[in-house]
Order: C-alpha cells, then sequence, then structure tokens
C-alpha cells in the first residue's frame, strides 16, 4: 500500500485510522488527544446570539448549523459540553447507523455533511498525528465498511450508504475512496499473524451491526 493511503474505521460508536510508518509497518494514529479513538459523536452549538429559553426565537435549522464547522465539537469533547449544556445546541451520536436508511434527499444532504465534517476531522488529526514518521499528506482512503449497513433495503440501501461516504470523504479531501468489508479486513489482519494455516471465524460485533 503506497504511503499515502489512510486506512478508515469510520464506526458506529469510535472511529479510528492508520497508515504505514517509514517502514512499511502500519500504525494507529492519534484522532484525539493521546487517543487512537474518536469517539462518533458531533455537538453544534447555538449561535452566540441565540436564547434557547426564548420561545419565540427561531432555532436555526441543522442545516444552518453545518454551514459553520469551525464550531463543532467532536468526539469525548462532544459528549462533555452536551453533558454540561444539553439544551446549547445539537447533539448527534452515530450518524453512519442512518446511512443505510431511507432518507430525504434534505436528510441525505445533511448526514452527508455531518459525515464530511468528521471525515474532515479525520484527515487532518492523522495527518498531524504521522508528520513525524510520514510528513505526506494523504490523498487516497480506505474505508471500512459493513457486509449491510443498517437498513431495510438489502443492497440498495448499501449503495446509498457507500455514495453517501463516499462524495463525503471526497469532500474531505481525499482524491480516491475504496471500501473494504471490515470482517474481511479483520481476517486479513489476522492472517499476517499466522505461522501454518488455520480454519477461522470471524465475527465483527459492532456498534451499529455484526457480521
Amino acid at each position: 500500500m503506497h504511503a499515502n493511503y489512510l486506512g478508515i474505521d469510520f464506526g458506529t460508536s469510535n472511529c479510528t485510522a492508520g497508515r504505514l510508518d517509514a517502514t512499511g509497518q502500519p500504525e494507529l494514529l492519534h484522532l484525539s488527544e493521546a487517543s487512537p479513538y474518536l469517539s462518533s459523536a458531533l455537538y453544534l452549538p447555538w449561535p452566540d446570539d441565540f436564547d434557547a429559553e426564548d420561545e419565540e426565537q427561531k432555532k436555526p435549522s441543522l442545516a444552518q448549523l453545518l454551514r459553520q464547522p469551525d464550531r463543532a465539537l467532536l468526539g469525548q469533547s462532544a459528549h462533555d459540553r452536551y453533558s454540561a449544556d444539553p439544551l446549547g445546541g445539537v447533539f448527534i451520536r452515530s450518524p453512519k447507523s442512518m446511512l443505510g436508511s431511507r432518507l430525504t434527499p434534505l436528510q441525505t444532504q445533511l448526514y452527508q455533511q455531518v459525515c464530511s465534517l468528521m471525515l474532515t476531522h479525520i484527515h487532518r488529526r492523522a495527518d498531524q498525528s504521522a508528520g513525524h514518521s510520514n510528513p505526506q499528506q494523504a490523498e487516497f482512503a480506505v474505508i471500512g465498511r459493513p457486509i449491510h449497513f443498517q437498513g431495510i433495503d438489502g443492497n440498495d440501501g448499501d449503495a446509498r450508504a457507500e455514495a453517501l461516504l463516499r462524495t463525503a470523504a471526497a469532500q474531505a479531501g481525499f482524491r480516491e475512496v475504496q471500501f473494504a468489508y471490515e470482517p474481511v479486513a479483520a481476517a486479513v489482519e489476522y492472517e499476517r499473524t499466522l505461522a501454518k494455516d488455520q480454519l477461522v471465524l470471524v465475527v465483527d460485533i459492532g456498534g451499529g451491526t455484526s457480521d
């Protein structure tokens, strides 16, 4: 795999990212302070001039809040802010769990923006984390996906979810995006440790789906 590929586990509960170091060995990158894990959560605070207790004041729409991505809090910071001020904004958790659902065009656009915001953060933090061993910016992404996303539409829902993630990743600055089935990726990683053939059952029990 080329050095400027970034492998991303865009999980229902948590996200991780990894790439090859200068010696060609895979390494997990820090997506939050001193941790390779980023909780799949987003908090969008209301504008400074908005009073949540004023019943006559119209709440900004989610679309309006997403137009100010620099104000967004992600990961544990989103959880902390929501716990401290649950009425101070919009809290979104586990967006991946909705991607295979029957979304309206507006909902599709909003979830695409949410995923793009998260993938942009992952891209930026991964590049910063890898700077000590590989200063080259990641241009290509391999994103893990379940065999089937949550939803009742089967392959059609899977295709919609993958297309949404592909567009979101492009918006996050990746020139090319590929997908890998999560249980297959786990099997390949386990195979790297074997000295002889084994017949194994790989079970991926995730926060939203199991394969």
